[in-house]
């Protein structure tokens, strides 16, 4: 029996089913090659690895939004609390990038508006930052459309002289793609996960936003401690198996 599984705590494969339902069973089950005591422990595993990362991507979100809100907020003070603030209406080029342009301020004032709602009248810029989520952020740089109205006036001094758009965007994507997996309880060692690139992501867009702070979290994270005491060897490498 594996370590760390107390036996009268086990749940049957039946209350593991009806648990997890059959098609996530069946994924720890494969992957633990038929034995359901193991295939809980990876599962187990898994839970422990996803909150680890998630903890670290939190960390990472916090720095990113301050990062990114230092180099707006000289020029448009107290945005978050204003009902259209002056960036988000920023728009220049040819028609076809301005529409794009139109469509993605319209879509950061719908997740301004209603992190605004959620607060309040007593809601302060710092509480707004908070409240917005980790894709409003990601969308200030990942779209090649606001290159000319964010990320060369303002954005891109927020990371080192001469860092790319295009790099920092595939960073962001990168971790708020895992984010979003990993919150909804997804496999953390899957194909379409790639953890490992994905943490490799998230350190060189922490390396760039914040160094610093960066081997700080880096010191203090469990990610690799809990990825060395995987149950089953080379989970993060092969993958939990993937079931039609």
């Amino acid at each position: 029996m594996p370590e760390g599984l107390p036996h009268a705590t086990i749940p049957t494969p039946d209350q593991a089913v009806a648990w997890l339902s059959q098609h996530r069973y069946d994924k720890y089950l494969a992957t633990a090659s038929g034995d359901h005591l193991l295939a809980l422990e990876i599962y187990a595993w898994n839970s422990e690895l996803s909150a680890a990362i998630l903890r670290d991507l939190a960390h990472l979100e916090v720095a990113v939004r301050n990062a990114l809100d230092a180099e707006l907020a000289p020029a448009f003070p107290d945005w978050a609390t204003q009902s259209a603030p002056v960036w988000l209406r920023l728009e220049n080029g040819t028609q076809r990038v301005r529409l794009r342009q139109q469509r993605l301020n319209n879509d950061g004032l719908k997740l301004l508006h209603s992190a605004q709602r959620d607060i309040g009248a007593a809601a302060t810029h710092g509480m707004v930052m908070a409240r917005l989520s980790f894709s409003f952020w990601q969308f200030l740089i990942t779209p090649r459309a606001r290159e000319s109205t964010l990320w060369t006036p303002y954005l891109h001094k927020a990371f080192p002289r001469g860092t790319a758009r295009a790099d920092v965007a595939k960073f962001l994507e990168s971790a708020v793609s895992l984010r979003n997996r990993l919150a909804h309880l997804e496999p953390v060692a899957s194909a379409s996960t790639s953890v490992t690139s994905r943490l490799a992501d998230m350190n060189s867009l922490f390396m760039l936003v914040s160094p610093e702070v960066h081997d700080w979290i880096t010191e203090i994270s469990d990610v690799t401690e809990i990825i060395n005491h995987a149950p089953v060897t080379g989970l993060i490498s092969t993958s939990i198996t993937q079931t039609p």
